[in-house]
């Protein structure tokens, strides 16, 4: 609350200063020296607001991630009242809407499971996608044999990784205070996975790089759920990957494409959960997936 205060100041002090400049300032010597006064304190201004607002984005996280789980420990507590419910008529079930205390705890419930919608939209919203073919690092050799192609060719799974470590990494307000938002790059998860995970020549197995994360980034834990369980954990404001094989989604372009075997990132779904939102490393770029296809592939 006082991070946002502070920010409210100084973007109303250097609007104040901006009018004072005036429309056109020009930097040059022997020009007004209120000006060059004025000039130096919209800057500093300005690097304090930069910094401040690189605060606030960790802890706004960390606070919708508290959030979400009071939201889930509502939602469950009012589907514990809805089971709780007195025996009714038969010709008034539970279920029935009609019943003013059925209806109150379906509204409640209801109500409860769109802000978790909403809080989960927001956290999963603001994962940073990396591509494996990002020439900063697509050209690595990715395994320990010199047999093995690069991070462009096969380091989806490596890639996906780093996009789910770096989304993690980002409600640390002590990792952000350098502005920085690439906590860890594709080249650390992929140097990790060389020796967890990675068969040259066949890909990587998602199991031995996902379950084995905290030898390398302590403190972490990842393990294989069950596509039931998709949802829960992305109403959790967490993120999955997934490898698929001939699985289609759909492109940005308006159009599919279609993977042998390739391993992305859900961050979010619709709200019948039908539709998930996809992270993808590769160039084709599939930003949504069907349940059906997660399902058949």
């Amino acid at each position: 609350d006082l991070l946002q205060r502070r920010i409210l100041l100084l973007e109303q002090e250097i609007c104040s200063l901006r009018v004072r400049i005036g429309p056109n300032p020009v930097s040059r010597l022997g020009g007004p020296p209120e000006l060059e006064i004025l000039g130096h304190d919209v800057n500093q201004r300005e690097r304090e607001l930069s910094e401040h607002r690189q605060q606030l984005r960790p802890l706004q996280l960390w606070q919708t991630r508290r959030s979400l789980e009071g939201v889930q420990r509502e939602i469950e507590q009012a589907n514990r009242d809805i089971l709780a419910l007195p025996p009714l008529d038969p010709e008034a079930p539970t279920s029935d809407m009609s019943v003013p205390r059925v209806r109150e705890l379906m509204q409640r419930r209801a109500a409860l499971e769109q802000r978790q919608r909403t809080l989960a939209s927001s956290m999963t919203s603001q994962a940073l996608r990396y591509r494996q073919s990002d020439p900063r690092w697509g050209s690595r050799r990715y395994g320990t044999s010199p047999m093995c192609t690069n991070v462009a060719t096969a380091g989806c799974g490596p890639t996906s990784l780093a996009i789910l470590l770096n989304y993690l990494f980002q409600e640390d307000p002590e990792m952000v205070s350098g502005g920085d938002l690439e906590f860890v790059q594709p080249p650390e998860t992929a140097e990790y996975a060389a020796t967890h995970g990675r068969v040259c020549n066949s890909g990587t197995a998602g199991d031995t790089m996902v379950t084995n994360v905290h030898t390398q980034w302590p403190g972490f834990r990842g393990r294989r759920i069950s596509l039931s369980e998709t949802a829960t954990v992305l109403l959790g404001g967490n993120l999955v990957i997934f490898l698929c094989r001939n699985c289609t989604g759909q492109t940005t372009g308006g159009g599919t494409h279609t993977y042998a075997g390739h391993y992305m990132v859900l961050n979010g779904m619709n709200t019948g959960g039908t539709i998930l939102n996809v992270l993808d490393p590769a160039r084709a770029g599939i930003i949504t997936i069907s349940r059906s296809e997660l399902q058949n592939h």
